[in-house]
């Protein structure tokens, strides 16, 4: 990314097209005329040290073809040693942005991004500064939380991760990816009101989940169902899951695993403690009839060191294999090679997704998990209810014949690309050579594929998916 050193992609044929006569005068695209080079600005939570949140700018960034690309959010700081982006607050981002410039606000989905101001600032902040707003939040009256946040941050606005295009970034134009909202019932007035606005100014609107869906058709915003931009890793960052496997980290645990057949990830960052007895014990049952080791990490707090209950899993699961957590790439790459991934964080659920391999949430208070895998997976969402079945659905799962695992995984890698060509029809955003490769190679597998199987269908969008040219 420029911002980081990287520099910028140069032009690619694919939608060059289509974008230079978007680029006429009178072509009804609602972005404001060229005034030199494009710079994007990745809107996101890619200020958190979670693996999900960390690993979307680089799909971006793999993505799309901008002279400049930074990354905003609500702290300032420097992830790019544990695998993650150079990050700028929005205030400070804004400095980075010439008069010449025309920008993009590309925001990122993810359950993140429409986390409040207040709480996603918490988790953001680091070190001293952490403390010392623990202490604020202790004390302080919420009005005056928010308003230090937005002192510190930049963000007006009342949702962490949406940037509208006023104040310094009056003239942006904004596109947004695979918006979830499961629950549009924990949504202020005020929050409401500013996620409405900002999607219907939008250029491009792309939301995962039919509550997503709903709720923004039934307001007069023309959304497109498409599937989480994570499903696109393994497509677009083999490198880095390749250099991720030649780690310490993974040489470590495919060591320890050496004398069975693989084994079966246990992401154990959002999982409770009163869940952490069942959860251990039908993971022995299934990795012993199945002859696999149980290799145990946390998506949450990369280059923190451990930040789940690892006395308890380790009393839970005295043989279990446990994979430090120190960079990204490692773990993505243990996640890609297990044989079935047990997670409560959905992000991890897609990411072992992409790879055709079986994986599974535990069951969930909230619809985060359902309302995406309802629309998007073939397999069952999470866990039953009923513990002392959990070995048996895991051993179930394990045995989904992997062709099946792989033609989803390739129906919503299409979905994806399909929605990304038509956000490039209707803003300035424009495709890297990675992505026209990509994207060449999935229509030439089969343009008549639909963004979901007839067979089984779920997909329940009506949004038409973008036809490719080449």
């Amino acid at each position: 990314m420029a911002a980081c050193g990287m520099p910028p992609r140069h032009p690619i044929s694919l939608f060059s097209k289509r974008i230079s006569e978007n680029d006429q005068p009178g072509s009804g695209s609602s972005r404001r005329p060229g005034k030199g080079q494009k710079h994007g600005l990745l809107v996101g939570a890619s200020d958190h040290r979670r693996m999900g949140d960390l690993l979307r700018p680089h799909v971006y960034q793999a993505l799309t073809q901008f002279d400049k690309l930074s990354c905003l959010g609500l702290v300032s700081k420097d992830l790019s040693p544990i695998g993650g982006h150079c990050v700028k607050n929005y205030g400070e981002a804004v400095w980075d942005v010439s008069e010449s410039e025309e920008m993009c606000l590309v925001h990122m989905g993810g359950s993140s991004m429409l986390s409040g101001l207040v709480s996603s600032f918490h988790q953001a902040v680091e070190g001293g500064d952490h403390g010392q707003f623990t202490t604020i939040v202790q004390m302080a009256a919420r009005d005056e939380m928010e308003k230090y946040v937005r002192r510190r941050s930049g963000q007006t606005a009342s949702l962490a991760y949406v940037l509208s295009a006023e104040g310094c970034y009056a003239g942006a134009e904004s596109v947004f990816f695979g918006v979830r909202l499961p629950e549009p019932s924990i949504l202020e007035e005020e929050q409401e009101e500013h996620l409405v606005f900002c999607l219907g100014e939008a250029a491009f609107a792309g939301v995962s989940g039919s509550r997503a869906e709903s709720f923004f058709s039934n307001r007069g915003i023309a959304v497109q169902q498409m599937p989480c931009e994570l499903v696109a890793i393994q497509a677009l960052c083999s490198e880095q899951i390749e250099a991720g496997r030649e780690s310490l980290c993974y040489d470590k645990v495919v060591s320890q695993a050496s004398t069975t057949q693989g084994w079966m990830l246990l992401e154990v960052g959002d999982i409770p403690e009163s869940m952490i007895a069942p959860v251990a014990k039908a993971a022995q049952e299934m990795a012993a009839a199945q002859g696999l080791s149980i290799v145990l990490c946390s998506a949450k707090g990369i280059g923190e060191g451990a930040v789940y209950t690892q006395q308890q899993w380790q009393s839970a699961l005295p043989d279990g294999i446990w994979a430090d957590n120190n960079s990204l790439w490692p773990l993505v790459a243990l996640v890609s090679d297990a044989e079935l991934t047990l997670s409560g964080c959905l992000d991890t659920r897609i990411l072992a997704s992409s790879c055709g391999k079986a994986a599974i949430n535990l069951p969930c208070l909230d619809r985060r998990v359902t309302d995406y895998c309802d629309v998007w997976e073939t397999s069952p969402a999470t866990l039953s209810e009923n513990t002392s079945k959990w070995s048996q659905e895991l051993t179930h799962l394990l045995a989904t014949p992997t062709a099946n695992l792989e033609a989803t995984q390739v129906q919503n890698l299409d979905a994806f690309f399909h929605a990304f060509a038509a956000a490039t029809d209707k803003s300035s955003v424009c495709a890297s050579q990675a992505a026209e490769e990509k994207i060449s190679a999935q229509t030439a597998a089969g343009n008549s594929r639909s963004s979901k199987p007839e067979s089984g269908e779920k997909h329940a969008s009506g949004s038409a998916s973008a036809e490719l040219s080449s």
